[in-house]
């Protein structure tokens, strides 16, 4: 994943890193740590690729149910989902889709979750699962069945909370030019380019929380891929969260001031 796509998955890079060793590609869309949300088109031509060289995916869309359009009042999402490669010609056989009832449906110390699968998949899948953990326990089970069947009012009401709070970090940071920011598109986090400031992304955390008292996650915990940027969650309270974002721009300004004396 590289700025200059967006953070989105691109099909020309995935191609560079396959080898004679490769069996499978993991998609992560909506993104954790990036907030980005890869198109249908772009997932369109991962699918080529993937059946050109005969490879498998396996599709982590914990965070599909939250997507935001770029107008809300134009393009009104209230049913709208991300994309998924499985919907691609000729993936639905070759596709291993992982959900879970964490995000969706704030069950996070549920432990519950689930993948979709050709039949074979799940055949062998299963025999893992009965070896590692039995089952899930019979009240989860009843809350997650529960969840999935009743109604799906707060689902949309929670993504128009996550929309909000987006905007908050988007507007908090629009005058910081110590920040560069990749505008999320799903997920409830946003991936900012701290190198303006100076700072590593493990300086720029640790001097963050230590002055300022704001959390951030350095981008090296999620890869070689994101260093110089750090992982901001918006999924806390809005006025915690506006403060922070506040603290953050300050804090990052006088980085970028001492960086440049």
């Amino acid at each position: 994943l590289k700025p200059e796509h967006g953070m989105h998955i691109n099909a020309e890079e995935i191609r560079k890193a396959i080898s004679p060793r490769t069996k499978a590609i993991i998609i992560n869309s909506p993104c954790n740590p990036t907030g980005a949300v890869t198109t249908a088109e772009e997932l369109e031509e991962v699918a080529k690729l993937c059946q050109e060289f005969d490879l498998w995916v396996i599709s982590d869309e914990v965070y599909h149910p939250f997507v935001f359009a770029s107008n809300p009042e134009t393009e009104p999402c209230g049913n709208a989902i991300a994309p998924s490669i499985a919907a691609a010609e000729g993936m639905h056989e070759r596709t291993i889709i992982v959900e879970s009832l964490s995000k969706t449906y704030a069950m996070t110390g549920w432990r519950i979750g689930y993948i979709l699968a050709p039949s074979q998949v799940i055949e062998q899948t299963s025999k893992i699962a009965e070896m590692m953990h039995s089952s899930v326990n019979s009240t989860a089970q009843y809350g997650g069945v529960a969840a999935l069947t009743g109604p799906q009012d707060h689902v949309r009401e929670m993504r128009e909370e996550y929309r909000a709070k987006r905007q908050l970090v988007i507007d908090g940071l629009a005058n910081c030019n110590a920040l560069r920011l990749i505008e999320p598109q799903g997920a409830f986090y946003v991936f900012i380019d701290v190198r303006p400031t100076g700072l590593s992304s493990e300086e720029f955390s640790k001097k963050l929380l230590d002055e300022e008292k704001v959390a951030v996650v350095p981008g090296e915990a999620f890869g070689t891929e994101g260093s110089g940027f750090v992982r901001l969650s918006y999924a806390g309270k809005a006025e915690e969260l506006k403060e922070g974002v506040a603290r953050m721009s300050k804090f990052a300004l006088a980085q970028q001031a001492l960086h440049a004396a």
